[in-house]
């Protein structure tokens, strides 16, 4: 029996919310009605879906399954959403799924939602909508959810269902805007193109105590075929005129082979598309860097996270720093950009870490470098060392809905962390300035934006006129997200 059915991104971001559009391409194809509304919620405080006129919006389409999906950025907003959903359509089933639904599902039951799905949800979705069109027996038997029976107690069917990725469909593209997230983007830093985005496979080996990847696609990687892949960069190409493209994947240089197979078939496709993607430094050799320069690879990221041996250890990063430094000399090598990641705040970590960490960028000179601090996301192993070992209070109304602030303060103040995070970004924030004043592209849209967004231009040259290269960045980040730079 066809359903109409209504996703729900609670907040647009940088890139498209694939997990929706999976769910929306596998409703598609089983012939359901399918449509996803996106909320423009970023760094808006005290947003409520409710005011917004959006519940309102949601009930007037009838649906008969609400499905949203909550990352821990989410979480204030979609327990607003709930709330509201139950007081205005109580008999509306609400299923929520992602990251933090995932690995808090107690707390989105006991907020009003009437199934959680865990981890991947593709098969999960079509057998809750079987579900509520069949006599919905007394225990929901569906492997992947969390559940309150009659009694209203919480049950959890931990079988979780991951998926032959060979067997999903392409993303449910036409389901959002694309023209808000193919506007020229930094996906590659220092680069203005239009970018696509692309999973080429799902899951991660790592154990990293900060990453809660495994939560939704587990520890075993997961790979497409190539062909499949080339294919759908093909329709992007196609369909949405891309100029380039970012690959998603966790561990997309995990087995040469593969990598060297992929840039085959992507120099023999014709599509002439730049692209970047990320890697980890103990997954990465010359003959890789030498296949992805070749098929127009201008970028790859590192996540090196910390100078410091004694640190990266108790983030189970499982990389050296050696290895950290070997792969940033095969990157120049090759004339390809390298990116390196970093955490500061980390339990434990000390004023000599953190001199190591900047010893570290002196020596390995990446192109670009990001900096964030080190907060524990629940579905973490960090996550769980903070509630064993009390270095939060968790239950204090924490607030996940952004990084820009330090959640740790054993060893440093959050004023301290915040004059070192500056200290780090103030040479990388140079670099990435004149690769973007470098671009024709880009220049042109900052004419554009400055003749239709004085006073936000006016904002950013404060900003920057007063040193505050944090508050710019963040600033940037949401004229970005607002579509309009």
């Amino acid at each position: 029996m066809k359903a109409n059915i209504i996703l729900i991104n609670p907040q647009i971001g940088f890139s498209p919310p694939f997990g929706l559009l999976y769910l929306g391409a596998v409703l598609e194809r089983a012939n359901h009605k399918v449509e996803i509304i996106e909320f423009d919620s970023y760094n808006k405080k005290d947003f409520d879906p409710e005011a917004e006129g959006l519940v309102e919006k949601i009930i007037s389409k009838q649906p008969d399954l609400v499905g949203i999906t909550c990352m821990s950025i989410h979480a204030k907003i979609v327990e607003k959403l709930i709330a509201s959903l139950k007081k205005a359509a109580k008999n509306t089933p609400v299923i929520v799924g992602g990251v933090h639904a995932s690995a808090l599902p107690e707390d989105m039951l006991n907020i009003g939602a009437d199934i959680v799905a865990l981890g991947e949800g593709e098969r999960t979705i079509l057998s809750i909508i079987d579900y509520y069109q069949g006599n919905m027996k007394k225990d929901i038997t569906i492997d992947g959810v969390a559940y309150k029976d009659l009694n209203n107690n919480i049950k959890v069917n931990p079988k979780i269902n991951y998926e032959d990725v060979n067997q999903i469909p392409f993303p449910a593209y036409h389901l959002i805007n694309m023209n808000h997230y193919l506007a020229r983007n930094t996906s590659i830093r220092g680069y203005w193109l239009k970018n696509g985005w692309i999973l080429t496979s799902r899951g991660c080996p790592g154990r990293c105590t900060f990453c809660a990847s495994y939560f939704t696609h587990g520890y075993a990687v997961r790979e497409r075929k190539l062909d499949n892949v080339i294919e759908e960069l093909s329709f992007l190409s196609k369909n949405y005129r891309i100029e380039g493209f970012w690959v998603l994947d966790d561990t997309f240089t995990i087995k040469k082979e593969r990598v060297v197979e992929f840039c085959r078939k992507l120099r023999e496709s014709g599509l002439n598309l730049k692209w970047g993607c990320q890697a980890r430094v103990n997954f990465f050799n010359k003959e890789e860097a030498a296949e992805l320069k070749r098929s127009g690879c201008l970028q790859v990221d590192f996540g090196v996270e910390s100078g410091s041996q004694r640190v990266l250890d108790s983030l189970k990063k499982g990389i050296t720093v050696e290895q950290a430094k070997n792969v940033f000399r095969i990157c120049k090598e090759h004339k390809l950009r390298a990116l390196a990641t970093f955490m500061i705040g980390t339990p434990g970590e000390t004023i000599e870490d953190i001199q190591e960490t900047k010893e570290l960028l002196k020596e390995i000179k990446p192109d670009y470098a990001g900096f964030f601090f080190t907060t524990p996301y629940p579905g973490t192993e960090l996550y769980q060392q903070t509630l064993k070992n009390n270095w939060l209070d968790l239950n204090d109304n924490l607030s996940w809905e952004s990084n820009a602030s330090p959640k740790f303060s054993m060893n440093f103040t959050s004023e301290k962390l915040h004059e070192i995070y500056n200290d780090l970004i103030k040479d990388n924030f140079k670099k990435t300035a004149m690769g973007y004043l470098r671009q024709p592209l880009f220049l042109m849209d900052a004419m554009k934006f400055s003749i239709y967004h004085p006073l936000d231009l006016l904002k950013l040259l404060i900003l920057f006129s007063a040193g505050k290269r944090e508050k710019l960045i963040n600033t940037l980040r949401e004229l970005r997200i607002r579509g309009k730079f």
